[in-house]
């Protein structure tokens, strides 16, 4: 990969690359880009620009360390490209699974489906257990339902089937149970309420049962509308749950990383996909609060506390230490801390994608700045002292004017943030020959 990326500037030439918008490309979302709308995405277009700028073949590896919805992985798939990708949300690992299912699959994944439903009809007892996650959000009978449909694809999803045409059977549950809970979203896309006992979505089982099947078939439309290259063989990809501060895989032996590390603007990932979670068996709100923690960006306290390194940089260690002397409440008690361990992590998984890359292999990660009361987070300045402390070479910064974001999203917001627009920056790293 000998590409290299240039701010667009007036005074850019003809030859010189120039990133489209990571988000705002202008290219309606299709097919399997539409199965889980994902707030912090970017767009596939942008993946398909960087793979196509840098040279990528059948005989590189490209890895995007915060996978989420599974763009970087479904781009690459489709070109031809291997991939890996890593996501610490089981659930968001399952819907990048899902969108590497291949038209040519289709027939195939419709068949398991059919199936499947078949046998969940044919259920007629399902025990509710009492601690279900899901009854926070469905009565008993809706919730029988989705277990009937889990059960079903357990059974009938054995060893002979591969894991992505699994994963497209639980994503189609994923959608039908967000789509009965509309009422509960708000304006915020990261946020879902939680409600009230009196409140709990009501159904019946056959009406749970139609709603999965009809979102099945429509995600099966999508696939075989999709235009196929009988020419072009399968690229390996692996995905994975797995932390970005410890990736699985071997040192130099990645040929590109594409990703954006969550936003420090204290979105809960986790919480956002609560429901989903619930279906598989976690409670984010007791037991499982350890996924919680582990989340890079996650608004909960760890109880072990890293302290400021000098490596994260003059810009880092001036902010944090602007935020320890804020006068507001929780400055220091609470949101030093958050700060804290977002940077603390966020160092870590340079270090690892500066290891797992190959020499002369590129890192593009797409970052946005954000505001602590009138104290500016200027990430992307950020994200560039601590990649060159680490060894990275900076090829190239190029900014972009975001339109929608959580300042402007929550109408309590403080006018000054609003003022003050965010940038996303997409930061070209090479690692030294």
């Amino acid at each position: 990969m000998t590409a290299s990326l240039l701010k667009a500037t007036p005074d850019t030439q003809p030859d010189q690359v120039v990133l489209p918008n990571p988000k705002q490309n202008g290219v309606p979302h299709v097919g399997r880009m539409t199965w889980f709308p994902y707030y912090a995405g970017f767009s596939s277009v942008f993946v398909d620009s960087v793979l196509r700028d840098l040279r990528c073949s059948s005989k590189t590896t490209v890895c995007d360390p915060w996978n989420g919805a599974g763009t970087t992985t479904q781009t690459a798939f489709d070109a031809g490209i291997p991939s890996i990708g890593f996501d610490l949300n089981p659930v968001m690992t399952r819907v990048a699974l899902a969108r590497t299912v291949s038209a040519q699959s289709a027939g195939v994944t419709a068949e398991q489906h059919r199936s499947l439903i078949s046998d969940a009809r044919r259920r007629r007892s399902q025990k509710i257990h009492a601690d279900d996650p899901l009854r926070v959000w469905f009565t008993d009978d809706v919730v029988r339902g989705i277990r009937f449909v889990a059960g079903a694809i357990n059974e009938s999803c054995d060893t002979t089937v591969e894991r992505n045409q699994k994963a497209l059977h639980e994503t189609a549950v994923f959608r039908t149970m967000k789509a009965m809970l509309t009422p509960f979203r708000s304006s915020n896309p990261t946020w879902i309420r939680r409600p009230e006992s009196n409140q709990r979505v009501c159904g019946t089982v056959r009406g749970f049962l139609d709603a999965y099947d009809e979102t099945a078939q429509s995600m099966f439309a999508d696939l075989r509308d999709e235009a196929v290259d009988t020419t072009m063989s399968e690229p390996s990809v692996w995905i994975e749950t797995a932390s970005s501060l410890k990736l699985p895989v071997k040192e130099c032996s990645i040929h590109g990383v594409i990703g954006s590390p969550p936003y420090c603007t204290r979105i809960d990932y986790a919480v956002t996909t609560s429901v989903e979670l619930a279906y598989l068996g976690y409670d984010i709100t007791s037991s499982e609060r350890s996924m919680r923690h582990s989340m890079t960006g996650t608004s909960t306290i760890r109880p072990k506390q890293p302290k400021i390194l000098d490596a994260w940089g003059t810009t880092c260690c001036t902010f944090l230490n602007a935020i320890r002397r804020h006068p507001s409440k929780a400055s220091e008690s609470y949101y030093l801390k958050t700060h804290l361990q977002y940077f603390d992590d966020l160092y870590r998984s340079l270090q690892e994608i500066f290891r797992v890359l190959v020499r002369s292999g590129d890192s593009l990660l797409v970052v946005q700045d954000s505001y602590y009361k009138e104290l500016h987070n200027d990430l992307p300045q950020i994200v560039a002292e601590i990649g060159t402390a680490i060894g990275f070479q900076l090829e190239n910064r190029q900014d972009f004017p975001v339109t929608l974001d959580m300042a402007r999203v929550n109408p309590k917001a403080n006018q000054r943030r609003i003022t003050n627009r965010p940038v996303e920056s997409v930061i070209h790293f090479k690692k030294p020959k």
